[in-house]
């Protein structure tokens, strides 16, 4: 079967178009009048009232916050009094964790958005070492519960730490070895 050459399809489809009837003025009514309807306006910026404060930074004495819009999921981090993207940074409260913002002609008030955690039930404390002597018996819990192969292994990598010789610039009086 032979393909037809672009030419050929370009001539045809002038073709059926005029045979078709339709005149410039009915493609332009297609093009006002969509049988797919409308297409939604493409947002320029965040839209009002859906900002959330999720963080503040204070560096060198200014504070900078950052504001997400769950819409476009876009943040950014603006200084205090500062202003970018039709978002006016007014203030920031650190006593009470308010922040005034003004976007597309309206003043809101933010309060910082605070992280739930939910701890399972069964949780186990942390053990902190801070004595030297029981840093000794910890290793030996924990070699004690290791696989033999595992053992064997630090073993043997403890043995020929022992045979290297020290690094250049390192040794010690102890660690010199004997003249002879």
């Amino acid at each position: 079967m032979k393909r037809l050459s672009p030419v050929l399809l370009s001539g045809l489809a002038l073709f059926i178009g005029a045979v078709s009837g339709l005149h410039g003025g009915d493609w332009q009514s297609l093009l006002g009048n969509s049988p797919f309807g409308q297409a939604a306006p493409v947002p320029t910026g965040p839209a009002a009232g859906d900002l959330e404060f999720r963080g503040v930074v204070e560096e060198e004495g200014v504070f900078l916050v950052n504001l997400y819009n769950p819409v476009t999921k876009t943040a950014q981090w603006l200084p205090v009094n500062a202003r970018a993207d039709g978002i006016e940074v007014k203030s920031y409260d650190a006593g009470s964790g308010t922040l005034k913002v003004a976007q597309a002609g309206r003043s809101l008030s933010l309060s910082l958005k605070q992280a739930r955690i939910a701890l399972a039930d069964n949780t186990v404390a942390l053990k902190l070492v801070s004595e030297p002597n029981r840093e000794a018996a910890d290793t030996e819990e924990f070699m004690s519960a290791l696989p033999p192969e595992a053992r064997r292994m630090l073993q043997e990598v403890r043995r020929r730490r022992t045979l290297r010789p020290p690094f250049p610039g390192t040794e010690t009086e102890e660690a010199k070895p004997p003249a002879g």
